[in-house]
């Protein structure tokens, strides 16, 4: 959506400039620009309120402020960077860290105080402390990127995966890497002349406490990990404790555990999914996998055979899941994210059929569709999902557009202009 994004940034930034003490202004601003993709401008606004002497984006992680952060996360999973977005999610997740441990000072304080009921309040936060929806953003950014390097491991060290540089030549892969090559370049200068001017404060402090310095955070190292599932799981668990009610948790967890090949976890996400809420549409295209995955590669004899027959009774009483398919879309198939989830289960259980699937999804009828609902298939197609080829895409694209003539997602280049 890049026409809209690029005109609320024109217009909020106007404002911004009207009043440059404002803080409000600048933050507002700040985010509309990242969500445009101007990472270096919304850098440029926020130095405006922060250490001097210092790159914005370092004095912001320093200060945990989780929005830059988790908008930047965004930015980049959109951009398919994927080693700033597991940089990005990892400080996140290290801010909640260093929450839960400056919280042991009040301890002795509230003993000494006997404010019990700030004490009371103090320990239940801990308890949920990874249940907040900056969490929930940095994990949803992180597992998504892990399953990514788990299916298409990195072809190169600079953090671009296989989908962004398959359709390039080789003319225009060896541009791409000469201009990450110099903003890495530039950002690592930047980073080195501000680290020279505050180290010495910083060992001055941490010899006085008697802390040792952590390692720094390094996106690059952190995408050549060897092990994305395990990585991915270090944010899936706090979400599956402390945001059950969130049905994307339990879509992240079965993608997880169905890679993993843990079937009592993949039953258990299921059946949290359908309890959560029974309409969401990927719960076709996931009880599908289960049943498919269950049935060609079985299960040990013993008590897990006998857990696993007696909770898919409960999944589908009929043992059939073509009926239970077919059950579903008569219920929910009128809704297009629905629609388009059974013919992506149908194309599991017979992938020949793959082609005339997406034949019905692109003659599907959009009138009364939402816009949300054509953005959910189209973003799915362009992942891969029903093998859609650009033909295909720019078809649907262009129903798209008919229905929605002002959408940016679906506007044909030619028609998408650059504010004054």
């Amino acid at each position: 959506q890049w026409y809209q994004r690029r005109v609320r940034v024109h217009w909020v930034d106007e404002a911004r400039t009207m009043d440059l003490a404002d803080r409000y202004l600048n933050c507002k601003a700040a985010k509309y620009m990242l969500r445009a993709g101007m990472i270096e401008k919304a850098e440029e606004a926020c130095a405006l309120f922060t250490r001097e002497g210092q790159p914005a984006v370092d004095n912001l992680n320093e200060m945990q402020c989780m929005w830059f952060l988790t908008e930047s996360a965004r930015t980049y999973f959109r951009n398919k960077d994927w080693a700033n977005v597991l940089q990005k999610c990892h400080e996140v997740e290290k801010h909640f860290v260093d929450i839960v441990e400056d919280q042991f000072d009040f301890h002795p304080y509230s003993m000494r105080k006997m404010t019990l009921r700030a004490y009371i309040g103090l320990l239940r936060l801990e308890d949920s402390i990874r249940g907040h929806q900056f969490f929930n953003k940095a994990a949803d950014y992180a597992i998504r990127t892990y399953l990514h390097l788990h299916d298409k491991p990195l072809s190169d060290s600079n953090g671009l995966g296989n989908g962004e540089t398959d359709e390039m030549t080789e003319k225009e892969k060896k541009k791409l890497e000469s201009k990450k090559k110099r903003a890495a370049k530039k950002k690592q200068q930047q980073q080195n002349e501000a680290a020279v001017q505050n180290s010495n404060a910083k060992d001055k402090k941490q010899q006085a406490d008697g802390e040792i310095a952590p390692p720094p955070i390094v996106g690059i190292e952190l995408v050549k990990t060897e092990a994305p599932l395990d990585d991915a799981m270090k944010f899936l668990d706090p979400l599956r404790a402390l945001s059950p009610q969130c049905p994307n948790t339990h879509k992240l967890a079965f993608q997880v555990f169905y890679r993993q090949g843990k079937i009592l976890l993949m039953i258990q996400s299921v059946k949290r999914a359908v309890k959560t809420n029974p309409r969401t549409p990927e719960i076709a295209l996931h009880l599908t996998q289960l049943h498919k995955y269950i049935k060609t590669k079985g299960t040990n004899s013993g008590i897990i055979a006998e857990i696993v027959e007696t909770e898919m009774l409960d999944l589908l009483p009929n043992k059939d899941i073509n009926e239970w398919l077919n059950m579903r879309e008569s219920l929910t198939g009128s809704n297009l994210e629905n629609f388009f989830m059974l013919r992506c289960a149908h194309a599991h259980l017979a992938p020949d059929s793959s082609r005339d699937q997406l034949q019905a999804v692109l003659d599907f009828p959009l009138q009364g569709t939402t816009l949300k609902s054509c953005e959910y298939v189209f973003g799915h197609l362009q992942s891969g999902l029903l093998n859609a080829t650009a033909e295909d895409l720019a078809v649907f694209s262009a129903a798209c557009h008919a229905q929605f003539p002002l959408a940016s997602a679906f506007k044909p280049p030619s028609q998408e202009t650059v504010p004054r």
